[in-house]
């Protein structure tokens, strides 16, 4: 009889689950350097974000807490446990929920970083939250101020010669055809420009692998400075396409000149530094 009733409750179990998603969306909070505690902006941001899903029942709270590269390696372990910690007792203050944190510690500095302040977007906290969708409800119940802003505003107001990187465009190994998630942020680069028609770029593409055994443009299509310029020209003949002046355009190839990550360690590497950046020329 127990056998059967186990068993029962295993079926009732599995059929429970079926008939519910486990959905995920985050948030993420920067920080000034060695600080890890909120402001009164920062707690309210987190406040929103809990209490917007807990109708939907969240299953467990993820911090994700880490650091940039100034400091030793011990120093920046511990100040992302703080800023982990500190998070997840704001949390505890208000609510009953399941919570595990990670300290990443130290993120790796960028090659070219050359900025004294150290990397604004490696210090920070991100809290996932794993929240409970039964099939019944068919929208997701998206948290206006989770979704991430758009980092190419920051051209809009970013001083004459500055550059930014296009993060979400980059390319086939080799070749000059974009990968799929690409597409949108071309459409997100033109929005710009025909938001500020006083904003002149250069496009300055970029290649991988110089010094690996298999160079990127190594092959019988490109050599390695008509393969950076054939990418930035891509997008500069993109935006022409859209109907963006000429004259608010350039583009230059740099070859391996400038690598975000050198050597490279890893296919991450390889990608990020296989991209295009946008030089402002006048704002």
């Amino acid at each position: 009889m127990k056998k059967i009733i186990l068993l029962y409750i295993s079926l009732f179990s599995c059929i429970y689950c079926y008939t519910q998603r486990i959905l995920k969306d985050n948030i993420s909070i920067f920080y000034k350097n060695d600080s890890h505690n909120l402001n009164l902006s920062q707690k309210n941001k987190v406040n929103d974000f809990i209490k917007h899903y807990k109708d939907a029942k969240i299953n467990k709270i993820v911090i994700v807490s880490s650091a940039d590269y100034k400091g030793n390696n011990l120093y920046n372990l511990k100040l992302s446990e703080k800023r982990a910690n500190y998070v997840a007792q704001h949390i505890k203050e208000s609510n009953n929920l399941k919570i595990q944190m990670k300290y990443i510690g130290e993120k790796e500095k960028p090659i070219n970083h050359k900025s004294k302040d150290g990397v604004f977007t490696h210090r920070k906290t991100t809290i996932i939250c794993e929240y409970i969708l039964p099939s019944s409800k068919f929208e997701k119940p998206t948290f206006e101020q989770s979704k991430k802003e758009n980092y190419l505003n920051k051209l809009i107001t970013l001083d004459k010669n500055k550059t930014l990187r296009l993060k979400n465009i980059n390319f086939q190994y080799g070749k000059t055809k974009m990968i799929k998630s690409s597409k949108k942020e071309l459409q997100r680069l033109y929005n710009i420009m025909l938001k500020k028609k006083s904003l002149s770029i250069a496009l300055e593409g970029h290649v991988c692998c110089s010094k690996s055994k298999y160079k990127e443009y190594d092959n019988t299509e490109y050599k390695q400075n008509t393969l950076s310029i054939k990418r930035a020209k891509k997008i500069h003949d993109y935006l022409l396409s859209k109907g963006i002046d000429s004259s608010r355009l350039s583009y230059k190839g740099y070859e391996f000149k400038t690598p975000l990550y050198y050597p490279e360690k890893n296919e991450r590497h390889k990608s990020l530094n296989r991209r295009v950046e946008v030089r402002v020329i006048e704002n």
